[in-house]
């Protein structure tokens, strides 16, 4: 029987200081790169980098570096037409989106949470963690109170951010009292619209930028298999990421119930219905 070794693991060993700073020296090359042919060594040799960085600044294994190796954009199929050359390029470009939207929000946690070393605990979770369920939200309130109602018959406390007292906190001091959570769900919900500079005339909608900061504090918190997107609509993704869990529901987010269920089981609670 083949034996294989053991996944090495890297303590985080950069301050959060020391961690910022090296991210946004990375941040700044992208310009750089969209300049750049996608088989450039140039881009190669950054990624690496930069992955080295994201190793030292949370240790290894961690979600964060999970969703960045993953933050590639794929082409459908229905483009695998044509110049094969340039879709490979189109593709290269919206994975430097992906990432430079990914290492923000690495720069946000940082921030947030302090150092490296409490954002690495914070992201190995017990099964039996807190049955603490965080709801970010935007301005549907139909899907914010069905979501919690069925939190609250599985047995689960819904935390939803503006029903607790403020006690002269700013919202991200709120925000990080109120994180301490199990897992997150969060609404994507067509509340805003928007569209690339230059292209004005394809308006699409989104979510409420708060719902999307929020959503990668979770996913970088708790990891990606705590935190589920609930969507509705014609809605534009914050990024095309791979491995979290989106779920659609149409005119009530009760037609998602059981997928809901599923998720929480997955993530270790026993919910019964």
């Amino acid at each position: 029987m083949t034996k294989y070794p053991k996944e090495e693991r890297i303590p985080p060993s950069l301050s959060s200081s020391q961690a910022i700073e090296l991210i946004k020296k990375q941040m700044e090359q992208i310009d750089k790169l969209l300049q750049l042919h996608c088989d450039d060594p140039e881009v190669r040799k950054w990624d690496n980098l930069t992955e080295q960085v994201i190793i030292r600044a949370f240790g290894k294994p961690h979600d964060n570096l999970d969703v960045y190796s993953s933050a590639y954009d794929v082409p459908s199929i229905s483009s695998w037409t044509g110049n094969s050359n340039g879709i490979h390029q189109n593709s290269f470009i919206k994975t430097l989106h992906n990432k430079r939207s990914l290492l923000e929000g690495f720069i946000e946690q940082l921030k947030i949470f302090g150092s490296t070393e409490k954002s690495q605990d914070l992201s190995i979770i017990p099964k039996s963690f807190s049955k603490k369920v965080f709801i970010v939200h935007g301005h549907n309130e139909q899907a914010k109170t069905e979501l919690a109602l069925i939190l609250t018959r599985l047995g689960f406390e819904p935390i939803i951010l503006h029903e607790q007292p403020s006690q002269g906190m700013t919202i991200i001091e709120k925000l990080e009292k109120h994180s301490d959570v199990g897992f997150a769900f969060i609404l994507l919900t067509p509340d805003d619209k928007g569209c690339k500079e230059g292209q004005e005339d394809n308006l699409r909608p989104r979510a409420r930028q708060n719902v999307v900061f929020e959503f990668g504090l979770f996913a970088g918190k708790l990891g990606r298999n705590r935190v589920c997107c609930l969507y509705t609509g014609d809605i534009e993704p914050p990024s095309d990421l791979h491995g979290l869990i989106y779920l659609p529901f149409k005119n009530s987010v009760n037609e998602s119930q059981l997928d809901i269920v599923k998720e929480l089981r997955a993530a270790g609670y026993e919910v019964k219905i």
